[in-house]
């Protein structure tokens, strides 16, 4: 079951960036080869994140951090931080194509499949909660809490449509600096024995990313808004 739902999910993610690149004229090849680009950071991001934090378990054997199955562990806070790393590289290798447009691009595929990949996690038993007492759920369910904070932040950046589609770019920026930022606080219901201060590993991570994504966003956002003021005071 989890196997076909990562599958479905990069189904989902290659049909929406074949989409978006025939709307946007770009080469169906380069936006396939880019989203491939960032979904390997993201996996490699996650798991070294997560082999780093826990050296006490992994040391430094080569096969421990390989061999998934045996040794499971991933970091949500490397998910985001290997995105970055993966939006990086294929802004260097895609010169041709605007960055902002393959940014929102990338967005929109990952953004579609993230769901089924969270619940696949889930079910996989990867992202395992703190204990309960509800009849329910013996164990907080973390996947099913980041999907619920991916819905809601796709529901608040559909009120913004029309301010984000002025410059390419302001979406992905945003979607994940809120995402990054709220997976903090779906964090402390997570089950970790690995903190630095009050927050775990991926908390500090995910906090980081959010920082410098929003950072970004204003920026951006703020250049724009007074370029636009400042065109229509000359008039």
């Amino acid at each position: 079951m989890s196997i076909l739902l990562l599958l479905f999910g990069l189904v989902v993610g290659i049909f929406v960036v074949w989409k978006q690149a025939r709307r946007h004229l770009f080469a169906e090849r380069s936006a396939f080869d880019s989203l491939f680009i960032v979904l390997i950071s993201m996996a490699v991001g996650a798991r070294v994140l997560y082999c780093v934090t826990h050296i006490d378990q992994f040391g430094f054997s080569i096969l421990r951090w390989l061999v998934i199955p045996y040794y499971p562990g991933f970091s949500s806070g490397g998910v985001l931080l290997g995105g970055v790393i993966g939006f990086w590289i294929v802004y260097e290798r895609k010169r041709s194509i605007p960055f902002g447009i393959l940014a929102d691009s990338l967005t929109n595929a990952l953004v579609a499949g993230l769901p089924f990949w969270l619940f696949a996690y889930g079910l996989l038993g990867m992202d395992n909660g703190k204990d309960t007492n509800w009849s329910i759920f013996a164990h907080h369910p973390i996947s099913v809490y980041r999907i619920l904070v991916l819905l809601l932040v796709m529901l608040g950046l559909v009120k913004l449509n029309r301010m984000l589609t002025r410059v390419a770019g302001l979406r992905s920026m945003l979607t994940w600096g809120l995402l990054s930022l709220a997976y903090i606080l779906v964090d402390f219901a997570r089950k970790t024995d690995v903190y630095y201060g009050k927050l775990s590993p991926d908390q500090w991570a995910s906090g980081i990313t959010g920082i410098l994504l929003l950072g970004g966003f204003f920026l951006l956002f703020s250049n724009v808004f007074f370029s636009v003021k400042k065109r229509r005071g000359v008039r």
